[in-house]
């Protein structure tokens, strides 16, 4: 993947007009687009869903779907298998794209590998930073995400998952995170947050379609990829480098050195980071349960989509 036009700051930065009309003051021009994009997202899924999803949920399916649907007594788990299948399609789709956006918004910025450069360029709150076009985009369409996931999962009907009040936190905290950070300019963290998360998911639900494709030891495989790489990004590199750069290298590279009012941004940004990490914990749980049935030989399954007791 390339980045944006690396040799032409003119299209690879936004200009002050741009950048003042997609921001504005307060933001509040960026949340209109955010708005449009939650109207958008929708419309998409309910095309792709009809058009890509459930046509290619029959070919992969095959059998155990035709079956299931042809019989009276089995045609509520053929439509729930089905509507899982699409809605992990979905969730795989999205969040690849995510990752992809995110990785080209900063895989070759210096403060990708550096967190220290996160803060560093910041003299004031908003920090002065240039935003690219890559991070603007990036943040556009994440908020516009959350921002309409948020009344699905109030409204969702049917069977609710053993996490459904923790991933609506989950959502509610993502949006205060990605609103105000972007709000004072500090899109540099958030776009390692947004990388941090999202590739996990990734394979979270790619690991999901090979189980309702009933491939067993693919199956497997892909949740061993899934947990490494959960392990690796929520468990390690989030608490080890994001976390403690956020709290401290904030206040050495930029809040100290500069004699800038932290409050109240500094509590909000990293109190929706350690909320975050504790449903990480949750989470973990959750996964660890799934290791248990594998090693119990009672095969893989999410226990996510279990109804609630």
């Amino acid at each position: 993947m390339r980045p944006l036009a690396m040799d032409d700051d003119s299209q690879r930065y936004i200009s002050p007009f741009l950048q003042t009309t997609l921001i504005g003051q307060y933001g509040v021009q960026n949340w209109v687009l955010c708005i449009l994009m939650a109207l958008v997202i929708p419309v998409v899924k309910l095309i792709v869903d009809t058009l890509i999803y459930e046509p290619l949920g029959s070919l992969v399916l095959g059998h155990q779907y035709k079956k299931q649907k042809e019989n009276n007594d089995k045609a509520k788990e053929g439509a729930t298998l089905m509507a899982r299948w699409r809605d992990s399609c979905w969730e795989f789709t999205v969040y690849a794209c995510f990752t992809a956006l995110g990785l080209n918004a900063s895989y070759s910025e210096i403060w990708f590998a550096d967190t220290r450069h996160f803060w560093i360029g910041c003299t004031q709150l908003p920090c002065e930073q240039q935003l690219t076009t890559g991070l603007v985009l990036l943040y556009t369409i994440e908020m516009g995400f959350y921002l309409q996931a948020i009344p699905s999962l109030l409204f969702t009907r049917g069977p609710k998952r053993k996490d459904h009040y923790q991933m609506l936190g989950h959502h509610v905290v993502t949006m205060v995170l990605v609103g105000h950070s972007f709000r004072i300019n500090l899109a540099r963290s958030g776009c390692m947050i947004f990388l941090t998360h999202d590739v996990s998911d990734v394979f979270l639900h790619l690991a999901k379609l090979i189980k309702y494709a009933k491939k067993e030891t693919a199956t497997t495989c892909g949740f061993v990829v899934f947990l490494c790489v959960w392990t690796g990004t929520r468990l390690y590199y989030f608490p080890r480098y994001i976390i403690p750069s956020c709290m401290y290298e904030s206040m050495e590279f930029f809040v100290n050195k500069y004699d800038v009012e932290e409050s109240p941004h500094w509590e909000i940004l990293n109190g929706s980071l350690w909320i975050l990490f504790c449903l990480h914990i949750f989470w973990t749980y959750l996964i660890l349960r799934v290791v248990f049935r594998m090693l119990s030989a009672k095969g893989v399954s999410d226990v996510r989509e279990d109804d609630d007791d």
